[in-house]
């Protein structure tokens, strides 16, 4: 996320309070943001866990002139309990403004099937015995696959088809 603080107004700001919830599932580390021109907060940037969710503050005791413009970057994690559609809500306060503002940004997240496919089959096999493989798909991504999944195994020379075993679990 990039986070633009910007007075607009006429006069200086005296100071701010900037609280950033990010959405469940979005996490980030004080570490990681940056805040351009460099500026710093007092008592440093904070990322706090409030709820399982982090909550960025900044809070400026210096004067923000008119024009001036800072910009927080936030890198950030997304896991598999965010919400398909996560939305962000910045609010930055001033008692030099007491309307404050307050910023909405809705991002989309996507979930991605990773499937994996392991063969196995048993130790050894005499000449014209049966042999049985098994074919394991599993699902290690953080989406579900869109409709049918399809395995195809060619069986080497010498081998016949005798028949299969339906796939039980899913969805995939």
């Amino acid at each position: 996320y990039s986070i633009v603080i910007r007075n607009n107004g006429a006069a200086a700001a005296s100071s701010y309070v900037l609280v950033d919830t990010l959405p469940v599932g979005i996490t980030t580390t004080a570490a990681s943001i940056t805040v351009s021109p460099a500026a710093t907060c007092n008592g440093g940037l904070v990322v706090n866990n409030v709820g399982g969710r982090s909550e960025i503050v900044c809070t400026r005791n210096t004067p923000m002139f008119p024009g001036a413009v800072y910009t927080i970057t936030v890198p950030v994690t997304v896991d598999s309990s965010a919400a398909a559609s996560s939305t962000n809500v910045v609010i930055v306060s001033s008692p030099s403004d007491t309307g404050g503002a307050i910023a909405v940004d809705t991002v989309p997240v996507t979930y991605n099937p990773d499937l994996t496919l392991v063969k196995s089959a048993t130790s050894s096999v005499a000449v014209n015995g049966s042999l049985s493989y098994t074919l394991t798909v599993n699902n290690t991504g953080t989406g579900v696959t869109n409709g049918m999944i399809t395995v195809v195994d060619t069986l080497a020379a010498g081998l016949s088809f005798s028949g299969v075993t339906p796939i039980t679990g899913g969805p995939f």
